[in-house]
């Protein structure tokens, strides 16, 4: 997966924000409030999370490698490799863990402790995708939400539906049933006015704090 060199910060909580009315975004993206210039090893990043109030750790896709970045200086403090070079699609942190995706749904369970990154154990996401790219943790809820890219084959309603899954962070198991459904026809019917666009220059990390 080939990504732009542009990187976006534009929040560190997973709380649910209202929408600014004719911006389609909480977030004020046209003046952010910081701007960070990334190295080249950094053109693709394909996962964040974060550490605690200053830090972020980023996964770089092709390389099974946590990038920590501070927030006050915007440089990399800490690089800890996990395992052999793959296509990581996704990143997110529970309490002291980490989970790094795969593409093909194998997550990686790791902890940090004593400056280095320890691989606790590995296991596959139980469901019929294989092209996955997107974690987060759901506090509310204590389970990680799984995004899927590709869809299920079938009539043109089983082609229209995506769907999010969700696994328990302690045991790994999947939730029996999907945490949302949606239509991609129905929630595109009524496009939003405005459009996102990207103030920044290559490898670039814009912070854009909300309103």
């Amino acid at each position: 997966m080939h990504h732009a060199g542009t990187f976006f910060l534009f929040s560190l909580a997973l709380a649910i924000t209202p929408v600014n009315a004719g911006h389609g975004t909480p977030f004020d993206l046209s003046h952010p409030t910081r701007r960070y210039p990334l190295p080249a090893e950094l053109l693709e990043i394909s996962g964040i999370t974060d550490v605690d109030a200053n830090t972020i750790a980023c996964l770089h896709d092709e390389a099974a490698t946590l990038y920590f970045i501070d927030l006050i200086s915007g440089s990399i403090v800490d690089r800890l490799t996990f395992g052999v070079p793959g296509d990581y699609e996704g990143l997110t942190r529970v309490g002291e863990l980490y989970f790094a995706l795969r593409s093909d749904g194998l997550i990686n369970r790791l902890r940090l402790r004593d400056g280095a990154i320890e691989l606790l154990d590995t296991f596959r996401l139980a469901i019929p995708n294989q092209n996955i790219e997107g974690l987060g943790y759901d506090e509310a809820l204590d389970r990680v939400l799984v995004s899927p890219k590709d869809f299920a084959k079938g009539d043109k309603a089983t082609r229209d539906e995506r769907v999010i899954h969700a696994f328990d962070p302690v045991t790994g198991k999947m939730a029996t049933e999907p945490a949302l459904r949606f239509s991609v026809s129905g929630s595109s019917r009524k496009p939003k006015p405005s459009v996102l666009s990207c103030p920044c220059g290559k490898r670039t990390m814009a912070v854009s704090c909300r309103r």
